[in-house]
């Protein structure tokens, strides 16, 4: 595990707090983004690591990018027909879906000195999960698959079908390197509300964009298929932590966040952040169909 060996990436005394968020209304989707701010200020101060596990039900998350569509209103309104609620996201790349089979996780950790460079986290986190599938395949690659939804250099795929993408967030004192895992679920209905969507919110000029993904409904799958093994997301969360904890210590008792969430401070950065998450998510509002 040569990446997870990396000295830059161990917390003081080599711990990591688990928060698996429990929270799956899509009427809460703004939570998760929020969490990760929070998070990565209170990182800084803690010198501890965070991972996050959560997952929504029937939600489309947007990239800024996304919100500058010329026909947005029509977008959204396809998949509002397709029965997802959308959100934007604090992180950059364009639209990803996000409901039942779907995992994301943030991995969270200082970096006062910027010592990690960007390859170096994606690179960690492409280590990562090819470390804790080892047992069930060797054949996970990382490169573009540039006709999926949110393509990106470090895709992850089997046989040349995109399961999982990754993204960072870096702020002054801290790092998110972010990944979204689909393991089970209908991947070809998550991409053709991708497609709609981009169909409806482009029009006409849809065809000679170069801007927005062309959606290929067959460059996704998920793990379960790809691997030909059922996989429930409870699963992979042991599969990921197990990984960790061959290299960190992880507490997963979530005591110390709860109490701190629970803290004056806590409170006040989460209503900074839900407030940040609500008025960049405005957009949205006035393009309601």
């Amino acid at each position: 595990m040569k990446m997870l060996n990396e000295r830059s990436f161990l917390s003081k005394d080599g711990s990591v707090l688990l928060f698996d968020e429990k929270e799956k209304d899509p009427s809460q989707n703004i939570l998760p983004f929020a969490y990760t701010d929070v998070f990565l200020n209170c990182v800084s101060e803690t010198k501890k690591i965070i991972l996050h596990f959560w997952e929504m039900e029937d939600l489309v998350i947007l990239g800024m990018k996304d919100t500058r569509l010329p026909f947005l209103d029509r977008g959204l309104k396809s998949l509002q027909k397709a029965r997802f609620h959308y959100v934007v996201r604090n992180a950059g790349g364009s639209a990803v879906v996000c409901d039942q089979g779907v995992l994301n996780v943030s991995f969270i950790l200082p970096d006062l000195a910027h010592t990690i460079s960007i390859d170096q986290g994606y690179q960690f986190m492409y280590q990562w999960i090819k470390d804790s599938f080892a047992d069930l395949t060797n054949k996970i690659e990382a490169y573009e698959i540039f006709d999926s939804y949110c393509p990106g250099e470090y895709d992850l795929s089997i046989g040349g079908q995109k399961f999982a993408g990754i993204a960072q967030r870096r702020v002054k004192s801290g790092i998110a390197l972010m990944i979204y895992l689909g393991i089970n679920g209908p991947q070809e209905k998550r991409s053709l509300a991708i497609r709609e969507f981009y169909q409806e919110g482009l029009g006409a000029d849809y065809a000679a964009d170069q801007t927005y993904p062309k959606i290929r409904l067959n460059a996704m799958s998920t793990l379960s298929e790809l691997l030909g093994i059922q996989l429930s997301v409870e699963e992979v969360k042991e599969r990921l932590t197990a990984c960790l904890t061959q290299v960190y210590q992880l507490d997963f008792s979530q005591e110390s966040l709860k109490i701190f969430l629970k803290s004056p401070k806590g409170q006040a950065q989460m209503d900074h952040q839900m407030k940040r998450m609500l008025t960049r998510n405005q957009i949205l509002d006035k393009n309601q169909a």
